[in-house]
């Protein structure tokens, strides 16, 4: 990290937890405070990754870290920072004409663009053949239907145009519309998908 960013995070950090942990000469340097001398022997990195489930586990008291959606009833979080994200398309793909895209909007093609990070190379046809296989011929709906136990499906935005949505619904299926996730909730909203799970349970 550059020095202006992270001296810049320095400051937020002071700022929220309203203390000074440098202090600065007009040359340039910088020196730890009492206070910042204090905390640093508990000081250690970790990845943003990481951070929620040390956090849920107790293993750390605080953690600053680029976290999104639902953080769970367990812990608690305060923005320091916004940052304006910026996208870079080709001039003739579908959106380079926007001003503003929804992040829902990028999902299906972040999700894809991974993909090759996901699945080996030489299972991507078997797996689409017995997709197409199964949803031929196995009668997958009539299995999902008949299962003996209540039911939820969860779309994205995109998927809230399928011709079976009205058919499962009629049948007893609750259905679940994830906002701002595309095609898959999963990746995009999990937060949001995961309180759709636990509405159901308790219902």
């Amino acid at each position: 990290m550059s020095q202006p960013p992270l001296s810049e995070q320095i400051l937020v950090l002071e700022q929220a937890l309203e203390v000074t942990l440098f202090e600065r000469s007009r040359r340039g340097g910088a020196r730890l405070t009492p206070v910042g001398a204090a905390i640093l022997p508990a000081v250690r990195e970790i990845d943003s990754v990481e951070a929620l489930p040390a956090l849920e586990a107790g293993n750390i008291d605080l953690a600053f870290a680029r976290l999104d959606g639902d953080l769970g009833p367990t812990v608690q979080s305060l923005p320091l920072r916004e940052e304006r994200l910026m996208v870079a398309l080709p001039s003739h793909h579908d959106l380079a004409a926007r001003t503003r895209i929804s992040l829902s909007s990028l999902a299906s093609a972040l999700y894809s663009a991974s993909l090759r990070h996901k699945v080996r190379a030489g299972a991507v046809r078997g797996i689409f053949q017995s997709m197409v296989e199964h949803s031929d011929n196995a009668d997958l709906m009539g299995k999902f239907l008949g299962l003996p136990c209540p039911k939820l499906f969860m779309y994205g935005e995109q998927n809230a145009g399928l011709s079976y949505l009205p058919h499962i619904q009629a049948h007893g299926v609750r259905l679940a519309p994830i906002v701002e996730c595309g095609r898959f909730p999963m990746y995009s909203n999990p937060g949001a998908m995961w309180q759709q799970i636990a509405d159901f349970l308790r219902t």
